[in-house]
């Protein structure tokens, strides 16, 4: 068994995400695809729980990427507990003017 000094540590991860939309069906070529990234930054303070943070972000079509002031931005402050018999994730997010909810919290189970 790890010494519990020995579970504290960052953890980073990244995503590409093409995703097909609806207006996908018309134009099937790569272009037509959505650009989204993610990105999440954690801390594990034990082997059971973490705090994070995570960026979402959708930038259009891959064919004509939206301008800045159009672009999607989700930025979430997360807690993690893995235990037995139960997980959750809980986290709440700022997002931008452009998201269709500015304040979103989540539960994950």
């Amino acid at each position: 068994m790890a010494s519990p000094s020995a579970a504290k540590t960052w953890c980073t991860a990244n995503h590409v995400l093409l995703a097909a939309t609806a207006h996908a069906e018309t134009d099937e070529r790569i272009g037509s695809l959505d650009f989204a990234a993610a990105a999440r930054a954690a801390y594990n303070f034990s082997e059971i729980c973490a705090a994070a943070l995570e960026h979402y972000a959708n930038y259009g079509r891959l064919s004509q990427l939206e301008p800045i002031s159009r672009q999607f931005q989700t930025l979430f402050a997360v807690v993690d507990y893995k235990g037995e018999p139960l997980s959750a994730e809980f986290g709440t997010a700022m997002a931008s003017r452009r998201a269709p909810d500015a304040l979103i919290v989540r539960l994950i189970l």
